[in-house]
């Protein structure tokens, strides 16, 4: 089936779901190049272009499909989909496949506007608050509003943490709005240190000291903070760790995990470095193992590498007498 034909069939199929799954929501194409005419219009090609572009276009980049929600006059966008994606999916899996899809993406889109709806209630989302990592200078307008707190060039970003599919291994998050925050009027570094310790408990810190590791990421692999784990010594010998979590996503935040910087340091038995290598993982260098300026170099190559994954152009070291992580 030609990608064109597959628009036209696929209008066709969301309007008979209209009568099944879909009913009370409609479906809205819109073609790549397309330019905003009201102020809804307008958020949706702003919003698409940063979750699937990483920017804030006022043209559409690409052909989508929103599925809106309608209620009486008032109507909301509760999923999108790039719709070369989806033609992609039914040629893997046929039209159930894409029904599917729908089906899952209006599943975390409620899940999703309970969460916002929820959100000035800590109580209601206290159990779901995560934290990510961004590149600040990289981000600093999309983080206008949000809640966030730097360090060097890193920012830690507090999300509420939607839902995870680990078929596609797809991690589905909000970030907390600024006013919310406030609103909760609580002790803000308890509130740090409970969604760094939800995001252990969601996805705990991994070091994996081979490529044998790195290549079969399992859940009983690289676990290290336990006294009777298997990795108890990071020496400069060895094949560079690498610290991330399990699942892998958004990894790298696992040095701020209660506890780990330190059981790190206990490991190298020294202060260490820390070279960023993407937003999903860190390498773990003693300090004397290498000169700091090639883990530069090195972190810069991923900004030319992989650019929408980089995460800092700076090195880190750890200084264990100070118990703080600080630019080198």
């Amino acid at each position: 089936m030609t990608y064109e034909k597959f628009i036209r069939e696929l209008k066709k199929k969301l309007k008979k779901c209209q009568n099944d799954f879909l009913a009370g929501y409609e479906a809205v194409f819109y073609n790549d190049g397309f330019s905003q005419k009201t102020t809804n219009e307008s958020d949706f090609v702003k919003d698409t272009d940063v979750l699937y572009e990483n920017g804030s276009s006022d043209t559409l980049a690409g052909d989508f499909v929103a599925i809106r929600k309608i209620a009486g006059s008032e109507t909301a966008i509760i999923c999108r989909q790039n719709i070369k994606y989806l033609y992609d999916e039914y040629n893997y899996g046929g039209w159930e496949w894409i029904e599917e899809i729908f089906r899952q993406n209006l599943d975390v889109g409620f899940r999703e506007g309970q969460m916002i709806c929820n959100m000035n209630d800590f109580e209601a989302v206290k159990d779901n608050l995560i934290v990510c990592l961004l590149n600040f200078p990289k981000n600093r307008e999309k983080l206008d509003g949000f809640v966030y707190r730097e360090i060097g060039d890193i920012a830690q970003v507090l999300y509420i943490r939607i839902s995870y599919d680990d078929n596609n291994d797809m991690l589905t998050t909000f970030k907390v709005f600024k006013c919310y925050f406030d609103q909760w009027d609580l002790d803000k570094d308890m509130i740090w240190d409970l969604a760094l310790a939800n995001s252990c408990r969601f996805s705990p810190p991994r070091i994996y000291t081979s490529l044998a590791d790195i290549y079969n990421m399992t859940e009983e692999r690289g676990v290290f903070m336990a006294d009777d784990a298997n990795i108890k010594a990071i020496t400069d010998r060895i094949w560079v760790p690498l610290l991330t979590t399990y699942p892998s996503i958004n990894g790298a935040v696992s040095i701020f995990y209660p506890g780990v910087a330190d059981k790190i340091a206990k490991m190298c038995d020294k202060d260490y470095y820390v070279g960023f290598s993407s937003i999903h993982e860190a390498r773990i260098h003693p300090v004397g193992s290498i000169d700091p300026d090639h883990i530069r170099d090195n972190v810069k190559n991923t900004w030319l590498k992989w650019p929408d994954i980089a995460l800092t152009k700076e090195v880190f070291r750890y200084y264990t007498d100070e118990r703080q992580l600080r630019v080198e």
